[in-house]
């Protein structure tokens, strides 16, 4: 495709898809709404009470037991606002509005700093950062001392192969635990995992050292696999922006959403590992496995007043277990959220 047909092509894109589309897709800046006075509101805790209900179906979204839609909270009543997704659009080259959509990121941004992990969707963005911009960003890595949680090796690997230096953000893992309380009050969900943890201390660190935007591969998941990770993308684009940082990605450009939209699913990614693949990036990066990642914790260290969860338990109608690590982790959670909800945090 010729330079002038792509840049009419991304053109035709850009308006057939909804303005702030993809934003709104990924469940970026979801508002709520009380079914019962049609009261709105930005934050759940401002349309709750004392008296506030739990929504067993909501929970269950919020604790992964069941697939996360875009409209129930843990509070009957209420619900998150519904948002319009991008329209279908037209194909469009992926390397053109990637690369551009990465482009933009870096010549809007203050001073930008990328989150690197491991895997292929932060690589391919900076990548796409050296070949847009012929320099790279500040690039960090989240390092915890856990075993088999950290991706520090991976990240020195990558930046190595391009003559990239890489930063290491360093956390005690006893935080994860304390800042857990911290971390509900932000994104008022429950959890059944500590992962947005780190995110939290991450961006917070990355704050007090002067960076204005967070650059990830977030959303990449999502958007290869054509549905929205409800139950993540908007934790962490709330715990980034209570840390006082911008979370931009070039999987939330409307560009690269539609055109993938327009294509179909692509859950291996096949296209990333091209993309890297042609542009030299080793074997060991291009034809790895997906590793899931679960942060671990001290459960232990929760915070699990019996006599109040069984209290919970009760109004959702179902037996207290805290038998694993997930179920501590989904009842403490849960517990410390409706303290904020009820008045009581």
């Amino acid at each position: 495709m010729s330079a002038s047909r792509q840049g009419l092509c991304a053109t035709r894109l850009a308006r057939r898809v909804e303005p702030e589309g993809a934003r709104a897709w990924h469940g970026i800046g979801w508002s709520y709404l009380r079914v019962a006075d049609g009261a709105r509101a930005s934050r759940l805790s401002a349309l709750t009470g004392s008296d506030s209900q739990l929504d067993p179906r909501g929970v269950d979204e919020a604790w992964g037991l069941s697939p996360t839609g875009h409209r129930r909270t843990v509070v009957q009543g209420i619900e998150r606002v519904a948002v319009p997704g991008p329209a279908a659009a037209e194909a469009v080259e992926p390397s053109v509005s990637f690369e551009h959509a990465v482009a933009a990121i870096a010549q809007s941004s203050r001073s930008p700093v990328l989150a690197l992990g491991g895997g292929l969707d932060a690589a391919a963005v900076l990548v796409a950062w050296r070949r847009q911009l012929g320099t790279a960003p500040t690039v960090v890595t989240l390092e915890t001392g856990i075993d088999r949680y950290d991706e520090v090796d991976a990240a020195q690997s990558i930046c190595d192969w391009l003559e990239v230096p890489l930063a290491r953000v360093t956390v005690n893992p006893r935080e994860l635990v304390e800042q857990l309380g911290s971390v509900i009050t932000c994104i008022e969900t429950p959890l059944y995992g500590l992962h947005p943890v780190g995110r939290w201390l991450l961006a917070r660190d990355l704050a007090r050292r002067g960076h204005d935007v967070v650059v990830t591969g977030d959303g990449a998941d999502a958007v290869f696999r054509g549905r929205p990770d409800y139950d993540y993308i908007p934790i962490v684009a709330a715990l980034t922006d209570a840390a006082g940082l911008g979370l931009r990605s070039p999987f939330f450009d409307d560009q690269v959403l539609g055109s993938w939209l327009h294509r179909g699913p692509d859950p291996d990614k096949a296209w990333v590992r091209d993309y890297l693949a042609q542009r030299g990036a080793p074997r060991w990066l291009t034809s790895g496995p997906k590793v899931p990642r679960m942060l671990p914790c001290d459960a232990s260290a929760l915070p699990l007043p019996r006599h109040e969860l069984e209290g919970l338990a009760g109004e959702l109608g179902r037996p207290l277990s805290l038998d694993t690590t997930r179920r501590r982790v989904q009842w403490s959670t849960l517990h410390m959220l409706m303290d904020v909800l009820r008045g009581r945090g």
